[in-house]
């Protein structure tokens, strides 16, 4: 029987898409605390992380364009309207 291996899609290698951000980073970004962003992470929600190291004691960080993704996916669009 032969096992097929599904392959995640590669990184682009932009210096963006490659580029981690600290906690204190995003947290600062986004106008949130830094507990917020461990609340989204234990209820798998908000911003995608990565965790680099173990599963305990892992360095957190996140990707630049995930944030970005983030914020994108959050920003309301105005139509000019009358009076406004």
């Amino acid at each position: 029987m032969t096992r097929t291996r599904t392959r995640s899609t590669p990184p682009t290698n932009s210096p963006d898409e490659l580029r981690l951000l600290h906690e204190a980073e995003v947290a600062e970004l986004l106008g949130v605390s830094r507990q917020t962003l461990a609340n989204w992470r234990s209820m798998r929600r908000g911003v995608p992380f990565v965790r680099i190291g173990g599963r305990s004691g892992g360095r957190i960080r996140y990707k630049a364009s995930d944030v970005r993704a983030f914020i994108a996916a959050r920003t309301v669009n105005v139509s000019g309207g009358e009076g406004v």
